[in-house]
């Protein structure tokens, strides 16, 4: 039997208290999607999923409908990817770090300089690549069905010492997750790793439990860690690569038509969520800069050492991961691939 985490159980009241704020024209449909999303009204997660449901009921005539409960309403990422395994929720989104527990594969996208800085490249590889669709079909085994992969750009660190050359990190904490893999970049790097929950970072940075953390430029801005720190290196060192998921207990019970529509719905909204995320990525530097948020960029050669450093965290994954290592040669055939098509 399995047994409900607390955060579980009050989302699941949160859940049931969310029925009643459905309108009556989503119960006279064939089908419904709940879809929580730990973004804000205005962040890229919740803009995704909200063209989402308007485009599946439109493609669907009306067959499918539903309702985005942004925020976090509905429960933390962790919460409501249980809530999918169980049933009680349809779909949800947010970045695949949240997901590693529950499918462990993926923290392959969270190996450092793994894509190319060619953004067109990695996207195509998520949106037809061999390696993503490997991903997103064997999660079915968890009880999950993964319906498409997204990127929001690429991670920069921020510290409150300027960083310039490899041995500037030494000795520095970051904030991290538990993932094995992070954990090791950060070893590999010569830093320490602190494990804080991401809505506890801020105080991290602020009372100086953590140094530094790394996000893309348009979530330090608004998790407002720019305001607790001093330095933003540009590095493109990693990417947070987001995910879109449904319940295979709601999606087993989809018709082959409607469930083809969903999947292509949400392929296709990687174009509004690269959009957005890069506006707010413009948005972001403009305003952290004139906060006085110094940016230092990597010089090419400092910029080769700190990926040569990390060369090891492959093994990490490939030892730790059943199929790791045909996972890997598979995304690096698919990087490959594409970059050799863009020249």
């Amino acid at each position: 039997m399995q047994t409900l985490s607390r955060g579980t159980i009050a989302a699941l009241l949160s859940l049931a208290l969310a029925f009643l704020l459905f309108p009556a024209a989503v119960f006279s449909a064939e089908f419904t999607m709940k879809c929580g999303t730990p973004g804000a009204a205005t962040d890229p997660l919740t803009k995704q999923v909200e063209w989402g449901l308007k485009e599946i009921e439109k493609r669907s005539n009306g067959r499918i409908t539903g309702r985005v409960f942004p925020a976090s309403q509905l429960g933390g990422n962790i919460q409501m990817i249980e809530q999918l395994q169980l049933g009680t929720l349809e779909c949800t989104n947010g970045a695949v770090a949240f997901l590693s527990g529950a499918y462990p594969p993926v923290t392959i996208f969270d190996l450092p300089f793994v894509f190319p800085d060619d953004p067109e490249v990695m996207r195509k590889v998520l949106k037809e690549g061999k390696s993503a669709r490997w991903l997103l079909d064997d999660m079915q085994r968890v009880g999950l069905k993964g319906l498409a992969f997204h990127t929001s750009g690429y991670k920069q660190f921020t510290t409150n010492k300027p960083v310039r050359k490899l041995e500037d990190m030494r000795g520095i904490k970051f904030r991290s997750m538990t993932s094995p893999i992070l954990l090791e970049q950060f070893k590999s790097l010569g830093a320490n790793a602190v494990p804080v929950a991401f809505a506890e970072t801020y105080s991290a940075l602020q009372t100086g439990v953590a140094e530094g953390q790394e996000n893309p430029y348009w979530a330090t801005h608004k998790m407002k860690f720019f305001e607790v720190q001093k330095y933003l290196i540009q590095t493109n060192h990693g990417v947070i690569i987001s995910h879109v998921l449904a319940s295979k207990k709601w999606w087993d019970r989809l018709p082959a038509d409607l469930g083809k529509i969903v999947r292509e719905v949400f392929v296709d909204a990687e174009e509004v969520f690269w959009n957005e995320s890069m506006k707010a990525d413009e948005e972001a530097i403009q305003v952290m800069k004139k906060a006085g948020l110094q940016f230092i960029k990597l010089a090419p050669e400092e910029r080769a050492r700190f990926r040569k450093a990390t060369e090891g965290v492959k093994n990490v994954y490939i030892n730790r991961i059943e199929k790791g290592k045909m996972l890997l040669d598979m995304l690096e055939a698919d990087i490959a691939s594409f970059a050799k098509q863009g020249k």
